[in-house]
C-alpha cells in the first residue's frame, strides 16, 4: 500500500518539465552576420521522447476511460467505474506538458537547424 505522500511524491515528478523545456537550447534571436556556426541543440531526441511518453499516456488514459463505460451483464456500471476515471485523470495531465513540450522542441531544434544551414552558407565580407 503506497502512502499518501508516495502519491504526491509521483504527482510532482510527472509534472517537472518534459525533456524539451529541460534539456533543449533554442537558437537567439539574433544572430551576428559574422557567425559560421550557432550553439543550439540540433537533435530531435528531447522532442520525440516527448511525443513517446505523451502518447502512451494519451493511449492509457483512453484505455482508462473506455473501461470506465464498461458494464457488467445486468446493464449496470462495474465496480471500478469512478477508479478508471481517476487514474485516466493523472495520465492526461502528465501528457499535455509533454506534447506542448515536444512541440515547442521541435519548433527550436528545426529553427536551430535552419539559422545554422543559413550561417554557413553566408560569404565573408
Amino acid at each position: 500500500m503506497t502512502s499518501s505522500s508516495d502519491l504526491r511524491l509521483a504527482a510532482i515528478l510527472a509534472l517537472l518539465p518534459a525533456c524539451s523545456w529541460a534539456f533543449v537550447d533554442a537558437p537567439p534571436l539574433y544572430v551576428s552576420p559574422e557567425a559560421r556556426s550557432i550553439e543550439c541543440t540540433k537533435s530531435l531526441a528531447s522532442p520525440i521522447a516527448d511525443t513517446v511518453l505523451a502518447a502512451v499516456m494519451y493511449a492509457g488514459a483512453g484505455v482508462l476511460l473506455a473501461a470506465s463505460r464498461h458494464q457488467d451483464n445486468d446493464g449496470l456500471p462495474t465496480g471500478g467505474q469512478s477508479s478508471s476515471r481517476m487514474l485516466a485523470i493523472p495520465a492526461l495531465l502528465i501528457a499535455v506538458p509533454h506534447t506542448f513540450s515536444a512541440v515547442y522542441g521541435y519548433q527550436q531544434t528545426a529553427r536551430c537547424r535552419h539559422v545554422n544551414r543559413v550561417a554557413a552558407i553566408r560569404k565573408p565580407q
